[in-house]
C-alpha cells in the first residue's frame, strides 16, 4: 500500500485546477491470440479517458497507481507503490465467430495494484469527477463527489 509520505509527493506536484478529476489505474495490458502473447501496451480505462479529453482540450487531472514495473511515458505521472505490481490484465482473443459475428474476448485481471485512497486526491476541486475501474473504494468515491 501507499505510504502516507508517497500521497503527499504525489500532491505536491504542480496542481492546477482542472475541469475533470478521473480517478483510476494505468494498467498493463497483454493480448494474447492462440496461446501467444501478440502485444503488451498501455491500457485501463483512465488512460484511455484521459487522452479522450486530451485530444479535445478538456483540462483533466488523472490520479492513478502504478508498480515500480510500470514501462510507459504518460502525460499524467502515476503514483508509484514500490511494494506493489501495477496491474496487468490479460486479454485473450478468440479468432472464431460464434453466430453473432462478434469475436469472442476473455477479459482476466492477473495483478491489482492499490486502490487510490481520499490522500491522493489533490486537494485542487474539480467542476467534474469519475472513477474508473474497481480502484477506488465508496468511501473514496464519497469523498470524490466532496472534491467536485
Amino acid at each position: 500500500m501507499g505510504t502516507t509520505a508517497e500521497a503527499a509527493a504525489h500532491k505536491s506536484q504542480k496542481q492546477q485546477q482542472s475541469r475533470v478529476l478521473i480517478a483510476g489505474n494505468y494498467c498493463h495490458d497483454v493480448l494474447i491470440q492462440k496461446n501467444a502473447v501478440k502485444a503488451v501496451s498501455l491500457g485501463g480505462a483512465a488512460s484511455f479517458i484521459s487522452n479522450v479529453f486530451n485530444g479535445v482540450s478538456i483540462s483533466c487531472n488523472l490520479v492513478s497507481k502504478v508498480g515500480e514495473d510500470f514501462k510507459y511515458p504518460v502525460s499524467y505521472t502515476p503514483i508509484v507503490i514500490p511494494t506493489l505490481k501495477t496491474t496487468v490484465f490479460y486479454s485473450y482473443f478468440d479468432l472464431g465467430f460464434h453466430g453473432n459475428d462478434h469475436q469472442d474476448r476473455i477479459l482476466k485481471r492477473v495483478c491489482a495494484c492499490g486502490p487510490i485512497r481520499p490522500s491522493d486526491l489533490p486537494d485542487t476541486r474539480s467542476k467534474y469527477g469519475m472513477a474508473v475501474g474497481d480502484t477506488i473504494l465508496t468511501q473514496e468515491f464519497n469523498l470524490l463527489e466532496v472534491r467536485i
